[in-house]
């Protein structure tokens, strides 16, 4: 079953629905989360109406993860219902498919948990004068909780090889990364404004660049290099998240992987121009 049919055969009002399916949340945000569990599917054995079932619970979750993040950070408290439906929705089809007492909810539980603590971090790293990679890792680890609710869903069902799913969960903790590396710039003057730890401005400030005026500090950030060497930062993460995978059928994840790398390449290109015209 396709996402928009299930969305629309639900009994809730249109308004609610045409907010679920708006096509500018959907161009705004990566593809991928649309069908996040295929991205591992290849590597699990499962039936073919589970796997479009869960891709449904995957995209129903991340709607409403952001919608959460969106009621936290702007206090949107119109967004409450909203998320509500989606978690409500989300909740109902991993029941359909796991039912009660499955291990499935242990793990389910334990995503809710390290969503909340990163939540924590976030707070506890804005404080430091000193953080380390590794605890930026951990940041984008948990703040990526929703992506191995995926592959908690697929181990599940399959239930056979731990050491393939360990390896998956260290591979996307890779990616998480690099793809939180990459948010922090694109998201530079954002976080600013909110508040919120970012690995941009954080090194901005170990360089002693605190300016008030987020427009010049963000000119900072490509001139000084920091953006250029967050990006191959980035690349160097989505290496290790494709290293341990080498052996592991997963195209649709490696696929992924290296269509970011390409990104972060092209963006890397569009900085050295940029830096070439300021100095020509």
């Amino acid at each position: 079953m396709r996402f928009e049919d299930y969305i629309k055969s639900l009994p809730i009002a249109e308004d609610f629905k045409n907010l679920i399916l708006d096509q500018n949340f959907r161009d705004s945000n990566p593809a991928y989360y649309q069908n996040y569990p295929v991205l591992f599917s290849k590597a699990f054995l499962f039936k073919k109406n589970d796997l479009d079932y869960l891709n449904i619970a995957g995209y129903l979750y991340y709607q409403a993860t952001l919608f959460t993040d969106c009621l936290i950070d702007e206090k949107e408290i119109e967004q409450f219902p909203l998320i509500t439906i989606c978690q409500e929705e989300c909740i109902k089809i991993l029941t359909s498919i796991y039912g009660l007492k499955s291990n499935f909810w242990k793990l389910w539980n334990k995503r809710k948990e390290e969503y909340l603590q990163a939540l924590f971090i976030d707070k506890e790293l804005q404080k430091k004068e000193n953080v380390a990679l590794e605890e930026y890792e951990t940041l984008a680890d948990k703040k990526s909780a929703f992506g191995k609710v995926a592959l908690d869903c697929l181990f599940t069902i399959d239930n056979q090889d731990e050491d393939l799913y360990q390896k998956l969960l260290l591979s996307h903790k890779y990616f998480s990364v690099a793809f939180q590396l990459n948010d922090d710039i694109q998201d530079f003057k954002e976080d600013l404004r909110k508040g919120q730890f970012n690995w941009a401005v954080y090194l901005l400030q170990k360089q002693n660049l605190s300016h008030t005026d987020p427009d010049l500090l963000e000119k900072y950030l490509y001139i000084r290099g920091i953006s250029k060497e967050m990006y191959q930062l980035g690349i160097q993460y989505c290496d290790k998240a494709l290293s341990i995978v080498e052996n592991i059928d997963v195209p649709e994840w490696k696929n992924t992987l290296v269509h970011t790398q390409t990104t972060f390449r092209h963006a890397i290109l569009e900085i050295d121009n940029y830096l070439k015209a300021l100095t020509s």
